[in-house]
């Protein structure tokens, strides 16, 4: 028997700091997002929505569902954050130079 090879669809979705319950932006696509991890800093400008929140945030948890129906497969990653305490470019670029 011959497995058939159901069509994926991808979704992000990135929460308001600090609530796993309101979400601030989401996306579909066709294809995989790149990979987001813990630690990983959002640019706010990134996000072409008047209610994202006007900060910069940091994942602090990242969380992958994935559901079957019949004729396809959804693979959801939520993605959960909290502000940066510092709103400056220069402070997440401090940040992201202390993390390499």
């Amino acid at each position: 028997m011959t497995a058939l090879m159901l069509p994926i669809a991808y979704h992000l979705e990135i929460y308001e700091p600090d609530t796993p319950h309101v979400i601030a932006a989401a996306f579909a696509s066709s294809t995989p997002f790149q990979r987001i991890s813990a630690g990983d800093v959002i640019n706010p400008i990134s996000c072409n929505d008047d209610s994202f929140p006007p900060a910069y945030l940091r994942v602090v948890n990242v969380e992958h569902i994935i559901l079957q129906t019949e004729d396809h497969i959804d693979h959801k990653v939520l993605v959960f954050t909290e502000r940066l305490r510092e709103q400056t470019p220069d402070a997440r670029l401090e940040i992201v130079a202390s993390a390499g």
